[in-house]
């Protein structure tokens, strides 16, 4: 039986959900999985509680950016060092560490673990508006390390090939699950968050720059200029000062600017009338079309990256122009003046649905990664 350490230092946002779904999909797939994690992940618990794993490491890592300083000295002084002792002891050589999110601290880890392949999960290979340079650079020593990478749009494998001299034959293709733990997780509906008598579109996600919050808002304010039964929630953690002259004084607004609990989430997607809105201006995929696939709401999307080819070339979704509150006020005009789309689009992402479950994703994704390691 192959040998797999999971290697992830996240904390929360997408990354728990997606991790514990490909931990335990290769578990299902005859992988004895080992799990390295942070003492901070939001799912700890769940990760300690599922019989799957093989054994669990739980890192110290942080959750301030004075613990980040703080703890990432400790590794350098002898945190790395007992990670390290802990699988040398075992007499562990992994067959692969799986990466499936940037965490800084992989790039001086890694290395000193034994194992013969390192295979990472690559979710931006351009970096968005606004990103860290620091960051970007770490970013880049992360994936040269790799032996193998997966893609999670087919359209991004030149990109990785020539940004990070990945050979091609070493770049896997591999689509983005559906997200169903926040619907195992959720909590009773919040009957005030929408009304059954409006079109409710929603935000879901950090408020990041890249994300097109402002382009939103101008649309959705066009919006309210012809038709009362309209609604918005933002609902994510982020800087919003540079919009609060959009916000004000807008009609069937709510802001939720925290961060959103996972037993909340679900309520954001599964209420009546609910349309996801994605207005970013860049983006190479994104962890909320699964997600809203799960809950089968209906999804208005900028055509920016790999996320036309995450809604199947416009198999489903509407698509609208990135960085054009027009050309986003007019997708979501053409929902409010015709409701069948709603049951349309319900319809064709519950057949879409049964294609993106984790286990026939995961059985796929390792064929694939054992007949390039076959071949090498």
């Amino acid at each position: 039986m192959k040998k797999v350490l999971i290697d992830y230092l996240g904390r929360n946002n997408a990354g728990p959900v997606f991790t514990i779904e490909i931990a335990r999909s290769m578990a299902k797939n005859g992988y004895e999985v080992f799990v390295l994690i942070s003492k901070q992940t939001v799912n700890r618990t769940e990760w300690e509680c599922d019989s799957f794993f093989k054994e669990i490491y739980e890192v110290d890592t942080y959750s301030s950016n004075i613990e980040f300083l703080v703890n990432t000295t400790r590794l350098f002084v002898s945190g790395k060092k007992k990670i390290v002792e802990h699988y040398k002891k075992k007499q562990i050589k992994f067959d692969y560490i799986i990466r499936p999110f940037y965490h800084p601290w992989a790039v001086f880890l890694d290395n000193t673990i034994a194992y013969e392949k390192v295979v990472t999960f690559c979710h931006d290979p351009i970096s968005h508006y606004g990103a860290n340079k620091l960051r970007s650079s770490l970013f880049g020593k992360f994936m040269k390390q790799s032996d193998i990478v997966v893609v999670l749009t087919k359209s991004f494998t030149e990109v990785v090939e020539k940004k990070y001299g990945i050979d091609k034959k070493n770049i896997i293709f591999m689509p983005h699950g559906i997200i169903k733990m926040y619907k195992n997780k959720q909590m009773k509906q919040d009957s005030t968050l929408y009304s059954k008598d409006k079109i409710n579109f929603m935000f879901f996600g950090r408020i990041e720059k890249y994300k097109g919050i402002g382009v939103l808002l101008k649309a959705f304010n066009m919006l309210c200029e012809k038709y009362q039964n309209v609604s918005l929630t933002i609902a994510g953690k982020g800087q919003t000062e540079e919009f609060e002259d959009l916000m004000k004084n807008l009609p069937n607004f709510k802001l939720m600017n925290r961060f959103i609990e996972d037993e909340e989430v679900g309520m954001l997607f599964d209420g009546p009338n609910v349309i996801t809105v994605m207005p970013y201006l860049d983006a190479t995929q994104s962890g909320i079309i699964p997600l809203a696939l799960e809950y089968k709401t209906p999804v208005i999307a900028t055509d920016t990256g790999g996320i036309r080819e995450q809604l199947l070339d416009g198999k489903f979704g509407l698509i609208a122009k990135p960085g054009d509150e027009k050309s986003l006020y007019l997708e979501m005009k053409k929902i409010v003046d015709d409701k069948n789309i709603i049951t349309e689009q319900k319809k064709i992402m519950k057949e879409v649905s049964e294609e993106m479950d984790w286990d026939v994703i995961l059985n796929k994704f390792c064929q694939e990664l054992e007949g390039k390691c076959d071949v090498q």
